[in-house]
């Protein structure tokens, strides 16, 4: 008998957290790696214990590699582990006859000027954007438009990459020159920069499983961003039920973009704009989980779902994900994830708060993408964030407190210790 197993694409970040949960409701699992270099990650690398075996896409190309696949046994799903894994994990779905997303709208959940066109085709709420080449061609679409403010970021990236405000001519062609020098955070050489009008308003995430074109929304998050050292950061993330008015709106106007984009299996991670009218406006979506190790753990310390059994059954048990998505998610917990941000470059000494942290009553996880020893710079983005610490707890009064505290410690410069180099 053929061996039954999972296939992740690039199991990175909360890809990592994929194969555990395959292989506890008994199905062995495969690594496949669209890139010969596994990509650098703050959030989780994955657990090699979990595999019985490790591919790389090559020179061979997908069909060599699915035939390839098919000797090790007998795929029942092919999930994408980070954004890097969506168009390999696209096609081998296809190849492999497995449950997957329409592979014709690939691009469009990579490339995000592709996804907002799309979604403008569709008569969705979108914005305004433009792809350039050149510093020039920025601040001539800047001109014609008459934008006061603009983002400027990679066209595939994830983690707010470069993702610049830009305010003024000069912030706008500083930003798009950054960009256009730079590789993007999955390795891609950025060879043109995204322009989008700014839209103000409150910025949400709408995380979701689907099946069968079906979608299961299994919470929300609201972000508070700061603009940290010339660029956005996201500061606080607070995790909220998908229950409500306000959630309902959010879900609505999501749906029907997983729906333009072709997104019918598996794991979606959006974020929307609630803009000062009432209206949402998608800034992107993900074909994936929620990134980072943190976030998906946490959605399921708060919920009365599991939301990665939810995902195996959208691949495996549709009867399980039908109960599931009949049943809804409700939260049982109140939890909040906060980035720390470090404004001095220098050597890094130690974490003189760690154990007052980890002593709050709402403490839930900690985590420090830097050692002692290790350079520092300022943070500019997820990835430059020194870490995070992420609060749980039944008693919203008790985690609003316990934050308080931790934004105090902050602001004293007792979470990261950094000498100065002269």
């Amino acid at each position: 008998m053929k061996k039954k197993y999972a296939i992740i694409v690039d199991p990175y970040s909360s890809g990592s957290l994929l194969a555990p949960e395959f292989v506890r409701r008994g199905f062995d699992c495969v690594a496949v790696h669209s890139q010969p270099l596994r990509i650098p990650d703050n959030g989780g690398r994955p657990n090699g214990s979990f595999f019985f075996a490790e591919q790389y896409l090559g020179a061979q190309g997908v069909e060599a590699l699915g035939a390839e696949l098919l000797r090790l046994g007998q795929p029942v799903a092919v999930v994408a582990g980070t954004e890097s894994g969506v168009i390999l994990s696209d096609q081998l779905s296809e190849y492999l006859n497995l449950p997957g997303n329409d592979r014709m709208s690939s691009l469009a959940r990579r490339d995000k000027f592709l996804m907002h066109e799309a979604v403008k085709m569709s008569g969705l709420a979108s914005v305004d954007q433009c792809v350039v080449r050149t510093t020039s061609e920025a601040l001539k679409w800047l001109g014609m438009t008459g934008h006061d403010q603009v983002v400027s970021k990679p066209r595939s990236s994830a983690g707010s990459d470069n993702v610049r405000l830009c305010r003024s001519p000069g912030e706008l062609e500083a930003s798009v020159d950054t960009i256009l020098r730079s590789m993007n955070y999955v390795g891609e050489k950025n060879h043109d920069a995204l322009l989008q009008e700014y839209i103000p308003g409150t910025e949400y995430v709408v995380d979701t499983i689907s099946s069968n074109g079906r979608h299961l929304t299994i919470n929300l998050c609201c972000y508070t961003k700061s603009i940290v050292n010339g660029a956005f950061l996201y500061r606080e993330t607070r995790f909220l039920p998908p229950t409500g008015e306000l959630a309902e709106k959010l879900i609505r106007y999501n749906d029907a973009v997983l729906d333009v984009l072709g997104i019918v299996t598996g794991p979606a991670h959006s974020e929307i704009i609630l803009s000062g009218e009432g209206s949402p406006i998608l800034v992107e979506v993900g074909a994936r989980l929620h990134g980072g190790v943190t976030g998906p753990q946490v959605v399921r310390r708060c919920s009365s779902l599991d939301p990665f059994d939810v995902l195996v059954d959208a691949y495996v048990d549709n009867d399980g994900f039908r109960a599931a998505a009949n049943e809804g998610n409700r939260f049982i917990r109140h939890a909040t994830a906060y980035c720390f941000a470090n404004q001095t470059e220098g050597i890094v000494t130690g974490f003189p708060s760690r154990n007052r942290l980890m002593c709050l009553a709402s403490f839930f996880d900690f985590k420090a993408n830097v050692s002692v020893g290790d350079k520092i710079s300022k943070t500019v983005d997820l990835y430059s964030s020194p870490g995070w610490i992420v609060l749980c707890h039944h008693d919203a009064k008790q985690l609003a407190s316990d934050l308080e505290e931790v934004k105090r410690l902050e602001a004293e410069g007792s979470i990261v210790g950094v000498l100065r180099e002269p």
